[in-house]
């Protein structure tokens, strides 16, 4: 049923546009739609876009809570139709019409029964011999279904575009660089920016404030003697010799200590540094493996839909072409239907046409084979009949004296 007239819905249509053409952004033009929506329809908010837009509503009501609005009322989607359209098999009996046999009545004498069945069997014999070949109308074997091609397509698409080979290419590279790689020994590792930092860091340092207390002490040994009178003096010269002396001599310790734990220090940097980069080929090949993974990945999850598409399209072929085999399974009980009928009629008299007429569906006979098996059937019935035989002899059909045709083959 529907929501708007059509002078409502072409105000809505431009109002819409009016809307998105003033908006600052999509987002905030859904948004007032869906208010301006709710006010003027209520409850059929959602319905009258849907009408005016040609949208979906289902897909309206989740473009609405993406821009942070609800339309008005709740929304019921349309029930999906499962039923699936019954099977209806070909009727192919038109093309092999049944033999008249109304015309045919016995008297109740056997004798005279046999050869009025015997003639009727000849004559439907040879109606059923000049039919035409009938070849099955319909396509016997389907071919791909379009969900087929189109998976079919998607894999080809995927060969072609070389998804995954990047990054599998960059992960064989680095696996080859790993390969080569040969770690370094703490021998051949040059020790001497270590023993810097350390120098710097901690010797230096420490040397610096041995200086700064040596100024401070010697101040105080000037300043003392200033106040004993004796500043210059030689007294004064001792004590400052003394201290000079013993800086020189904890400066020298501060340095021969600082140079050996200079080298432990570098020592211990180095080995540091030489894990670390043992252990970074490590890391590369564990990056080197999840790169190959993702790209397999990448690859199977894109042959995976393909293969996803390809089966529901065999599984549909495969139910069409059940169908198919059962209406040429039809189409053959349709043409053996007229000889069936031969062979029920001719049954009470012995069957012997049974065999020569029944339809063969395996290792069929040649185009000679069948001639010769019709002749032979009809030999019989035509012996049966008028007790003469065939070919050659008195009384029969063909050849000899007294033959319906005479002798085709001279005197």
């Amino acid at each position: 049923m529907a929501i708007l007239d059509d002078a409502t819905k072409l105000a809505t249509q431009r109002r819409i546009e009016e809307i998105y053409a003033t908006a600052s952004s999509p987002a905030e033009a859904n948004a007032q739609i869906v208010r301006e929506a709710n006010a003027a329809f209520g409850e059929n908010a959602g319905a009258a876009i849907a009408e005016a837009t040609q949208i979906g509503e289902s897909e309206l009501r989740t473009m609405a809570r993406g821009a942070g609005e609800e339309f008005s009322g709740t929304y019921t989607p349309p029930a999906a139709d499962t039923t699936e359209p019954a099977f209806e098999p070909v009727d192919y009996s038109a093309l092999f019409p049944s033999l008249d046999l109304s015309g045919i009545e016995l008297t109740g004498d056997p004798e005279q029964d046999y050869k009025i069945l015997t003639a009727a069997g000849i004559e439907k014999s040879l109606e059923l011999a000049g039919r035409q070949y009938q070849p099955f109308p319909d396509e016997r074997v389907l071919g791909f279904t379009p969900e087929e091609e189109a998976g079919r397509e998607q894999m080809r698409t995927l060969a072609l575009s070389g998804l995954g080979y990047p990054q599998a290419e960059l992960a064989a590279q680095v696996a080859a660089q790993v390969a080569g790689y040969t770690p370094s020994l703490l021998r051949d590792v040059n020790l001497a920016p270590y023993q810097s930092q350390y120098q710097e860091n901690v010797t230096d340092i420490a040397l610096r404030e041995l200086d700064r207390q040596r100024q401070l002490r010697q101040q105080d040994v000037a300043t003392q003697a200033e106040r004993a009178g004796a500043f210059g003096g030689t007294r004064q010269g001792i004590v400052e010799s003394e201290l000079e002396r013993q800086y020189a001599q904890q400066a020298g310790d501060i340095a021969t200590r600082g140079a050996q734990a200079g080298l432990e220090y570098a020592q211990r940097g180095a080995l540091a540094d030489l894990t670390a980069q043992r252990a970074a080929p490590g890391v590369q090949l564990q990056g080197a493996s999840a790169l190959s993974q993702a790209a397999n990945q990448l690859r199977s999850l894109g042959y995976s839909d393909a293969e996803v598409i390809q089966q529901l399209g065999g599984q549909e072929r495969a139910l069409d072409q059940l169908s198919r085999d059962f209406d040429y399974s039809q189409f053959q009980e349709a043409m053996a239907f007229p000889s069936q009928q031969l062979n029920y009629m001719l049954a009470p008299i012995g069957g012997g046409f049974a065999s020569s007429f029944a339809p063969q569906y395996i290792d069929q006979p040649s185009d000679i084979q069948q001639i010769l098996g019709y002749a032979g059937a009809f030999g019989n019935l035509y012996g049966g009949l008028t007790g003469n035989p065939l070919i050659g002899g008195e009384g029969s059909l063909f050849g000899s004296q007294g033959s319906f045709f005479g002798n085709p083959f001279g005197s």
